[in-house]
């Protein structure tokens, strides 16, 4: 049986993460407004809606922060998967694949064995990763099957 060839690709922090989460909450706080317009609120309901707006705001940042893979290095080496944080050691990891938009991937990647750190996401795309993305599809998609 014949593996996908090794390959090492840089990781980082989603870019848009804390932005697509900034833009949740102002949208929250629009929807909060406008209903509190709509409706003759007594001051209680009022705020009520707002502790809920920050619950929910708190929760998807709190979710948003803990979701994401610190940067470093995935790595196949054509027998397993790799994870290096910048300042600490390799950790074998499981990866599997949750979404391929054919030029971006959605990642899904979890310790080995399962007592290490919740499963984490990566959002890779072809256009940060030209030189590896054929490499590391082919890693992602064949690793057991060629």
């Amino acid at each position: 049986m014949r593996n996908a060839p090794p390959v090492l690709v840089p990781v980082g922090r989603f870019v848009w993460g804390g932005r697509i989460a900034l833009m949740l909450a102002l949208l929250t706080a629009l929807v909060w407004l406008v209903l509190a317009r709509m409706q003759a609120m007594s001051a209680a309901r009022m705020a009520l809606l707002a502790l809920a707006c920050l619950f929910a705001a708190g929760l998807s940042w709190l979710a948003w922060q803990r979701e994401q893979l610190p940067s470093g290095e995935l790595a196949w080496d054509g027998e397993d998967w790799w994870y290096r944080p910048a300042d600490g050691k390799s950790q074998r990891v499981r990866v599997s694949l949750n979404w391929d938009a054919g030029r971006a991937m959605l990642l899904r990647v979890q310790a080995r064995p399962r007592g290490g750190w919740r499963a984490q996401y990566l959002w890779l795309q072809a256009c940060r990763l030209p030189l590896q993305w054929h490499a590391l599809r082919c890693a992602v998609y064949g690793h057991d099957t060629l």
